[in-house]
């Protein structure tokens, strides 16, 4: 219920700002807009509270929780949670956010939620049934679907807030530089400007130019955005260089390229992207466990219609 709550709360909040503009164009005459900051700051809270509640709706048995089963419940993933938040502030140190923190440490706690729901299943019946772990675990997915499905559906979500909560550490810049200069950038990496050259094509011409890349003093890759012109429409278009990995990624789009051989370079770091593809995919193996059909399944429950209809 609470969950639904949140739920609520979060669309009320993006129905209004996705709409503001449409209705202060048709009260005032005048069309505002509102920014990115407006959603971080009003959804973020709830985001974080709807995160929380994803890891304690497992653990607290419905009308039956009582102050022992809680403890027990909770010694694991309250330390798993506790510990993640000394690790992000240790790890974080200087460059230490609020949305990070609570994020990461939240997704913790919620992953040991999930591992311990689903290690004290399997556990039972590698006990009670003699089962394999695979065994077991696959019986567990084949005659409860919605519960350990869905287990696999936060973890998704897990997944997604935390590439989210990586928006705190983007980084954009804009820069002119010659060849040979380089841009500095946060966490010790930093880009080479070494040549650019002309790009007659049939159907389009423009110049690419060719960036080295390194994190310190190590060489990552060599970063080739291009800026083309087509000829017939006369339509510019920048085509980035992009450099991804679980970490950042890395986009280095060329704007324009000067006669003296300079170049003005735009560049986009964007830690923990990645992160919400993965969560997006792991949204949708859940649902694909959860909604896969199991012959046997239906069997037994024809089987037993007969009985509950008497």
């Amino acid at each position: 219920m609470l969950n639904n709550w949140v739920f609520m709360a979060i669309l009320v909040i993006v129905f209004w700002g996705t709409m503001f503009p449409v209705l202060s164009e048709g009260v005032r005459g005048t069309k505002i807009s509102v920014g990115p900051q407006f959603f971080n700051k009003l959804t973020g809270p709830f985001a974080a509270a709807l995160l929380f509640l994803t890891g304690v709706g497992p653990l607290v048995a419905w009308r039956r929780a009582s102050p022992t089963s809680l403890r027990r419940q909770f010694v694991v993933p309250g330390l798993v949670g506790a510990a993640a938040v000394v690790a992000t502030v240790l790890a974080l140190g200087d460059a230490l956010a609020v949305y990070p923190v609570v994020f990461w440490s939240l997704g913790a706690f919620v992953t040991a939620t999930i591992a311990q729901e689903y290690w004290r299943a399997v556990r039972a019946r590698m006990r009670n049934a003699g089962e394999s772990v695979l065994t077991a675990l696959a019986t567990l997915l084949r005659r409860n679907q919605r519960r350990y499905g869905g287990y696999v559906v936060h973890l998704g979500i897990v997944f997604i807030l935390i590439g989210i909560s990586g928006s705190a550490f983007n980084e954009e810049r804009l820069e002119n530089v010659k060849p040979g200069e380089t841009i500095s950038m946060n966490d010790g990496y930093k880009l080479e400007y070494l040549t650019a050259k002309a790009l007659p094509k049939q159907h389009y011409g423009g110049a690419v130019a060719r960036l080295a890349l390194f994190h310190g003093s190590e060489p990552l890759a060599v970063m080739v955005p291009e800026r083309r012109v087509y000829w017939l429409e006369q339509q510019p278009a920048s085509i980035p260089s992009i450099r991804s990995t679980l970490l950042e990624d890395f986009y280095v789009i060329l704007t324009a390229l000067e006669p003296d051989g300079s170049a003005t370079v735009k560049i986009h770091r964007n830690p923990l992207v990645n992160w919400i593809w993965i969560g997006g995919y792991t949204f949708i193996l859940g649902a694909l466990v959860v909604l896969w059909p199991h012959p046997e399944t239906r069997s037994d429950r024809r089987a037993l219609l007969p009985r509950e209809a008497a």
